[in-house]
């Protein structure tokens, strides 16, 4: 089997006809990286050799993590969002809490005659 683009072998055929059962990789006449899955019919005494190319066989896994990025960035994101406002609504709480405590010390501070 081709391993380097320099045209199509009979690999797969030849592991047919010997009575093998199996898948080998390679690269075909196009030059195209494709699998092979080849088997020998005992009962019509021929090989059978199916291919079909590897950029077939692997669509579904590169959509699949194509919408996996795309769903981990807008998750990353609206969770980001979620904890900037969450974030802000505690600072206010904050920021009022701080403001109530200086009050109240001024007052004391007047209270007592405190400068």
């Amino acid at each position: 089997w081709d391993k380097k683009g320099e045209g199509a072998s009979a690999e797969p055929m030849v592991r047919a006809l010997q009575g093998l059962t199996g898948t080998v990789a390679g690269n075909d006449y196009r030059p195209r990286e494709v699998l092979a899955v080849h088997s020998y019919v005992a009962e019509l005494d021929v090989g059978m050799v199916l291919k079909v190319d590897m950029e077939q066989v692997m669509a579904p896994a590169v959509e699949a993590a194509v919408l996996l990025v795309l769903i981990s960035i807008l998750a990353v994101v609206v969770l980001m969002t979620v904890l900037a406002v969450v974030t802000r609504l505690i600072w206010r709480r904050v920021e009022e809490g701080w403001q109530q405590t200086q009050k109240k010390v001024e007052e004391e501070k007047e209270q007592f005659g405190v400068l």
